[in-house]
């Protein structure tokens, strides 16, 4: 695992270094930061990928394209799915994350709902709500049906749960939010 995350990052930086040469040669210093940092986004994404043990990396494809990330692929399970897309959403710097090519073979749900659980999950990731615990630690649950966002379980403050439902409800897709999350 260490080793395939080590390989992410060797890879991240000597694709960066060539083109941070070429930018200061030649001045095209706002086209390659955005490379750069598209670059970056993929292998932090990859890296990602590589740590779980729910995202088989390798049967996804990951580009980055001014801040948004496009995942290509077939996934056997809703599960891997939402967390392939709650990791790219997760990242520092993206701005979306495109799925339209990621499928998955035995899907329980349909395609909109899955993705937009994934996506709160995202979200929730990327503001550090619960530090560093992993999705399936977290003191709440997200579901999605019709586009229509559930979310139970408890949390420490009002504070948190509002965070939590104003997230959820900025989402786009999300037709409404039905927030049960009760406070400690």
């Amino acid at each position: 695992m260490f080793k395939r995350s080590l390989l992410c990052g060797v890879f991240a930086l000597t694709t960066i270094s060539p083109l941070a040469v070429e930018a200061a040669v030649h001045g095209h210093s706002n086209v390659t930061q955005n490379v750069i940092t598209d670059t970056a986004i993929t292998a932090k994404v990859k890296a990602l990928y590589a740590k779980s043990h729910l995202v088989p990396g390798t049967k996804i494809s990951v580009k980055t394209k001014n801040q948004q990330v496009i995942l290509t692929g077939k996934l056997e399970s809703d599960l891997q799915y939402e967390r392939a897309l709650a990791l790219a959403e997760s990242v520092e710097g993206v701005k979306s994350v495109n799925a339209d090519h990621l499928s998955i073979t035995n899907s329980k749900a349909p395609l909109t709902d899955t993705m937009l659980t994934a996506k709160v999950k995202g979200v929730i990731l990327k503001e550090k709500l619960f530090g560093k615990k992993a999705v399936e630690y977290w003191p709440i649950k997200v579901e999605t049906k019709n586009r229509i966002v559930y979310l139970t379980g408890e949390v420490d403050n009002d504070r948190e749960r509002a965070n939590i439902t104003s997230l959820a409800k900025n989402i786009r897709g999300v037709r409404a939010v039905h927030s049960a999350i009760a406070v400690r």
